[in-house]
C-alpha cells in the first residue's frame, strides 16, 4: 500500500477511515454543487418564463391602449361632427327665426297694425 507523502505516516486502519472520510465529505460537496447546480437551472427557467409572461403582458397592455386610443380618437371625432352639425341647425334656426320675424313685420306694416 502506497501512502500520499504530504499525510503524516497513519496506520493502515487510520488511512482507510481517512479516504473514507475524505470520500464521504467529497461526495457530500459533490451532492451540494448539483443541488445548488439544479436550483440555478430551475431558476434560470423561472426567468426566462416570468420573461416571457411579462412580454405577453406588455403586448397585451399595448394592444389594449391602442384600441382605447382608437376608441377615444372616433368619439372624440364623433362629438366635434356632433358640435358641428348642432352649430349648423342653430344658424338655421336663428335665420327661419329671423326670416318670420321679417314676415310678420311685413305683415303688420301691409295690414296697417
Amino acid at each position: 500500500m502506497v501512502f500520499p507523502s504530504c499525510l503524516p505516516l497513519l496506520s493502515p486502519t487510520d488511512y482507510l477511515v481517512y479516504k473514507l472520510e475524505a470520500q464521504q465529505s467529497l461526495n457530500k460537496e459533490k451532492k451540494q454543487h448539483e443541488e445548488l447546480k439544479k436550483q440555478y437551472n430551475d431558476l434560470q427557467e423561472q426567468h426566462q418564463i416570468q420573461g416571457e409572461d411579462h412580454g405577453k403582458a406588455l403586448d397585451e397592455h399595448k394592444d389594449r391602449f391602442d384600441k382605447l386610443q382608437q376608441t377615444k380618437e372616433m368619439e372624440a371625432s364623433k362629438l366635434k361632427e356632433n358640435v358641428y352639425n348642432l352649430r349648423e341647425e342653430n344658424r338655421q334656426l336663428r335665420k327661419a327665426h329671423q326670416d318670420i320675424h321679417v314676415q310678420l313685420q311685413d305683415a303688420r306694416v301691409s295690414t296697417g297694425n
